[in-house]
């Protein structure tokens, strides 16, 4: 959600906390997306004070580094950190 919202809506760490009054909800969102889809904000999103923060990556390709990275997957995704920012302002 993180990368299609171009960082609007922020990545949380997922923690359940068991609550003995209230009963817990979860919701899974991109679950089963095939792995040749590309994840990008639509470019509505993006604009001069909103410039691309992360590169197009396929489904596969951020499994991959969320796989590797874990919780710093999203920082190896980043425009900067791949010295491709030329390209993702391109996009």
């Amino acid at each position: 959600m993180h990368i299609a919202t171009n960082g609007r809506f922020k990545t949380a760490l997922h923690r359940a906390v068991v609550n003995r009054t209230r009963h817990r909800v979860s919701m899974a969102y991109f679950y089963g997306t095939p792995q040749e889809v590309k994840i990008s904000p639509p470019m509505k999103l993006v604009d001069v004070d909103h410039p691309l923060l992360y590169q197009p990556v396929t489904w596969k390709e951020y499994l991959d580094a969320k796989g590797k990275y874990f919780n710093r997957a999203l920082e190896f995704i980043k425009c900067e950190a791949l010295f491709i920012a030329d390209r993702c302002r391109q996009l």
